[in-house]
């Protein structure tokens, strides 16, 4: 179910989170605003999220908003991933999140086991907007798969416009391990996806890799 659910800091200044294995977690549901707040981890290698939105639900959840946010010190700064079809999260919009040194920067995954291609172009995420944000440092701290500023896979309608992402990964398992190495911005089994205004730069693979 969808609920109009905002939740945010009030009086001057800006509220702070400090979470464990999330600062905020939500399951099946959608209709969630989260703006003006910092979310603060336990260290980017103890598995946790900023923000963690997930449906393993045979339904659609919709309508996310996460506004003036910073996220550090967590694995995933933000974690959305859809469950096995026909789950899926539609109407996410990210803008002006400060995402860093965490382990990756915001993470949104559809569909895992089938692609887009096997499954008649059944996208597990659905109108995503990722603007005028900041991912940086965010260096994989030794786990599989992460040192990347943003990562999106099997999303349709995608938006990544106005951001800077610099100086992540370095810390990433050898090449022969993970040998794609992080990335900038990801995108991976998508369709419709504009990727202007950005700037990408100083991504870092593992020391002792080529």
């Amino acid at each position: 179910k969808d609920l109009p659910v905002t939740f945010s800091s009030y009086g001057t200044g800006r509220a702070t989170i400090k979470g464990d294995m999330a600062g905020f977690m939500v399951s099946g549901v959608g209709g969630i605003t989260i703006e003006n707040i910092n979310f603060l981890g336990p260290g980017p290698e103890k598995g946790g999220s900023g923000i963690s939105i997930v449906n393993e639900t045979p339904t659609t959840v919709s309508g996310f908003r996460f506004l003036d946010l910073e996220i550090s010190r967590f694995t995933n700064s933000i974690y959305i991933a859809t469950g096995e079809i026909p789950s899926k999260i539609q109407n996410i919009h990210i803008e002006r999140l400060s995402a860093h040194d965490n382990a990756s920067g915001p993470s949104l995954f559809g569909h895992f086991a089938v692609s887009s291609a096997r499954s008649g172009d059944d996208y597990g995420l659905r109108d995503v907007y990722v603007g005028h944000s900041e991912s940086f440092n965010n260096t994989g701290s030794g786990i599989s798969n992460m040192g990347t500023g943003m990562a999106f896979m099997n999303v349709e309608n995608l938006v990544i416009e106005h951001n800077k992402v610099h100086d992540n990964g370095g810390d990433n398992l050898p090449p022969k391990e993970y040998p794609n190495g992080p990335s900038g911005i990801l995108v991976y089994d998508g369709r419709k996806v504009t990727v202007q205004h950005n700037e990408s730069y100083h991504q870092h693979r593992d020391p002792d890799g080529p």
